[in-house]
């Protein structure tokens, strides 16, 4: 009958054995943490993939979502710059009200790619990971 594989639980960690298992991981809700064990794999080969996997699955946009922050702030100094040698007021009220929101939505913009990028690389890499597998 063949030998029946069962996601096992120790102490919060999730040890994931064999494709459908992997899979799974692409399902709700997100675990607290998870480790590999596959027979086809050496255990070099298990870390590497664990490791890149991990990476994406545990993934929260923050990079992306602070480069963007920080490109709008740069791009508001800028402006800010600009309209002082021009010889405009830019520092006003609304114009500083302005500038929070469009730097707040650019860093809201910014993590939303984030997450969608290590979605997308997520879903390669268990899609990759789960051809190498035999069982």
């Amino acid at each position: 009958m063949g030998e029946l594989y069962l996601i096992i639980m120790y102490r919060n960690m999730v040890v994931i054995r064999n494709k459908q298992e992997l899979n799974n991981l692409l399902g709700k809700p997100k675990l607290h943490d998870f480790s590999f064990e596959f027979r086809s794999l050496n255990d070099l080969d298990t870390q590497k993939w664990l490791e890149d996997i991990k990476k994406d699955y545990f993934a929260c946009g923050c990079d992306i979502g602070a480069t963007f922050m920080i490109v709008s702030i740069l791009i508001v100094g800028i402006l800010i710059l600009y309209f002082s040698l021009v010889g405009h007021q830019f520092l006003n009220l609304a114009n500083i009200g302005y500038s929070l929101l469009f730097i707040f939505i650019s860093s809201g913009i910014g993590k939303v790619l984030g997450l969608l990028i290590a979605n997308h690389r997520l879903r390669n890499n268990i899609q990759h990971l789960s051809n190498l597998l035999r069982d």
